[in-house]
């Protein structure tokens, strides 16, 4: 038997069929669907248009990575947590700041101690001022009626009337005052004693430092 023979024509028709045959192009893409699951396909389904997505070339290694397209509800959940991120570094920072300013405003904790104590002595001024008007508008009060006496049978003056009036008004307030005050009072100490368990942790902290971080 013989070998036979194609025409020119023949082999480039060939030739055009093995072309037609192979792909255009090796690549893969890698997506996961709905139930979870990785599919690896060398067409992109219509399905997996807004899904994630590796393309992959025909070493298998990733040459394209397209995001999945998030829903409304997603996006919002992203800005959260980045929001949520931003206060936390903003909260970092600003903790930070408070430790330095607290490392240079005091020395010892004898320092924050005295602080301490002239903070507490201006509070404790304004609740004395506030008691000694007390008893002084009391006083007054007291004085006042004793003068009501002499108008039993006549009507009270406007004077005396509108002063009673201001008195009595007054009172309550100054004794608000001192209970708001005593309140202040309070916030003063425990801001200074949390200063100061802070201020003894940064020096607990620093001490424990090895000389090699301490370069650093």
């Amino acid at each position: 038997m013989g070998c036979a023979k194609f025409n020119p024509p023949v082999l480039l028709l060939l030739a055009a069929g093995l072309v037609a045959a192979t792909p255009a192009s090796a690549e893969t893409y890698k997506w996961i669907d709905e139930k979870g699951h990785v599919q690896y396909t060398d067409r992109l389904p219509a399905e997996a248009a807004n899904r994630g997505r590796v393309e992959l070339d025909k070493q298998g290694i990733a040459k394209k990575v397209t995001e999945p397209i998030q829903t409304p509800e997603q996006r919002k959940g992203q800005e959260e947590k980045l929001e949520q991120q931003r206060q936390a570094e903003r909260a970092l920072v600003e903790k930070r700041r408070q430790d330095n300013a607290l490392l240079s405003s005091y020395t010892s904790e004898s320092d924050i101690d005295l602080a301490k104590r002239r903070n507490l002595a201006l509070v404790g001024a304004s609740i004395l001022s506030a008691e000694a008007r007390i008893k002084a508008l009391q006083r007054r009060v007291a004085a006042l009626e004793k003068e009501k006496l002499f108008y039993e049978t006549n009507p009270l003056p406007e004077k005396l009337t509108r002063e009673l009036a201001i008195i009595v008004a007054e009172i309550p307030k100054l004794y608000t005052l001192i209970a708001q005050k005593n309140l202040d009072a309070l916030a003063v100490s425990n801001r200074y004693e949390e200063q100061k368990l802070r201020f003894r942790a940064l020096n607990a902290s620093m001490a424990s430092e090895t000389p090699a971080a301490k370069k650093q």
